[in-house]
């Protein structure tokens, strides 16, 4: 100051405050994390509906583990995290993968809300099973069985990416065979992640015949799959496109049962071990993801019955009894009670006439015909029960918790993958708060759209 003749109240400028916030970026940052945090306090104690979680497990590069709890709208440390956020009493579900410790965390984090009384119906819907793990664990079967296969493809892959040389020897087989795209389109698979597997797969077979004319005229290529092997591997592409797409579960359980059928031996024994799996956690399906059907005023019990009986004709009607009995038991925590004559809300009044007189919210829209499909196709469902909480007004509440729950913990895109996702070299010697206020800050200035591999590059 001295120096540049600077007045004595330069230190109160609040160009340099924001200089100074600048350089110090973890104190500013960590601040702006705590005035979001406060801000979302006040947004989560205010909702009135109840609160769906997912939890999955982030490992740094130095083995370090944090636990990623979103909340839509872990034993005691999970517990905690709910008190600070102040939801303890508003949770409906919690989302995990079939990990063992995950069954611990649910058990225990499940008698902690239930001792509070927080929990829908004691806690019954409280644990969601992960479609998106459920799905890894069938495609792992099927790929056990193809893996020779799959093998020879990986490393033919490998060897001509490994110079630059074998680049341009396979370009001229390109050329040779024409009307094939440049070798960009060739990809390797990354480990454990099978969505990568099928992409590795669908770019290897549009070079088939090139790899072919490899083989002839390069000796040290010794990789070439047999002519079997090629027809395996185009079947499993076909077969693991709807598992790619993870919406159009429902179209690979029916493509299971057709390759169960198929001619080649090895090709049935996968897809029988595949329903051995789907088999499994069918037995254990979850009637909530049931329930969110129900909950489509264009699916309702009609179409529910008719899917369940495509998957299973002789259990789906015992299946559907069970799913309507379980709704009207959760239907009962959420109907209006009644209130002494001296109310004077005339809507409550009505309501409990109507509850009175045997037919309630849930009985009449069940009886209200279902919308076709053909003019609703894209129908967003929660604003039809916005449209509609007039005329369901508790219904309404218990819908939007219902369709509320995430049903995977994972983005559709990593659907496959089988390993914990890893917090990258950048982020690995931050402190755990700095992590904390990172991610959180990030996600939600920017939401969800960015993966976080990519942050701090």
């Amino acid at each position: 100051m001295v120096k540049h003749d600077l007045p004595l109240r330069f230190v109160e400028f609040k160009e340099l405050w924001v200089l100074l916030e600048y350089l110090n970026l973890n104190g500013g940052l960590v601040k702006k994390y705590m005035r979001q945090k406060a801000d979302l306090n006040k947004e989560l104690a205010s909702i009135p509906n109840s609160i769906s979680l997912t939890c999955d497990l982030r490992t740094s590069y130095n083995t370090e583990g944090f636990i990623c709890l979103s909340a839509h709208y872990l034993c005691k440390k999970v517990f905690v995290f709910l008190n600070d956020w102040g939801i303890e009493n508003k949770i409906f579900s919690i989302t995990l993968d079939n990990a063992f410790a995950n069954d611990v965390l649910q058990k225990t984090l499940k008698s902690q809300l239930v001792l509070q009384k927080g929990l829908v119906c004691d806690g019954e819907h409280f644990h969601v099973r992960c479609c998106a793990h459920i799905l890894n664990l069938i495609v792992q079967e099927a790929l056990k069985v193809v893996e020779h296969a799959l093998e020879k493809i990986r490393d033919s892959i490998k060897y001509v990416k490994a110079s630059e040389s074998r680049m341009i020897k396979f370009k001229r087989c390109i050329e040779k065979v024409g009307n094939i795209e440049a070798l960009s389109g060739l990809c390797l698979d990354v480990p454990r992640r099978w969505n990568s597997t099928y992409l590795m797969l669908q770019s290897a077979l549009k070079y088939e015949s090139v790899f072919s004319i490899l083989h002839l005229n390069d000796e040290n290529y010794k990789y070439y799959p047999l002519e079997e092997e090629w027809i395996r591997a185009r079947k499993m592409c076909i077969f693991l496109l709807p598992f790619y797409h993870i919406t159009t579960l429902m179209s690979g359980t029916s493509l299971l049962t057709s390759c169960a059928r198929d001619e080649d031996e090895v090709i049935k024994r996968m897809a029988e071990d595949m329903m051995l799996k789907f088999d499994k956690y069918w037995d254990e399906y979850s009637v909530v993801l049931a329930f969110g059907a129900v909950f489509d005023p264009r699916i309702k019990f009609e179409s529910l019955g008719f899917f369940y009986k495509k998957i299973d004709p002789l259990t789906w009607e015992m299946k559907v009894k069970k799913v309507k009995r379980k709704l009207y038991e959760l239907w009962n925590f959420y109907a209006p009670k009644p209130k002494s004559s001296s109310s004077s809300d005339l809507i409550e009044y009505k309501e409990q006439v109507a509850s009175y007189s045997g037919k309630s919210q849930l009985d009449t829209y069940l009886e209200e015909a279902t919308l076709n499909l053909h003019f609703t196709a894209h129908m967003d469902v929660l604003d039809w029960w916005k449209t509609n909480s007039p005329r369901f007004l508790h219904l309404s509440i218990m819908a939007c918790d219902l369709l509320s729950i995430p049903v995977t913990i994972v983005a559709s895109e990593s659907a496959f993958s089988i390993g914990s996702r890893i917090l990258n070299k950048y982020r690995n010697r931050l402190s755990s708060d700095c992590v904390e206020a990172i991610i959180c800050t990030h996600n939600w200035k920017h939401g969800f759209n960015e993966d976080y591999t990519k942050f701090g590059k």
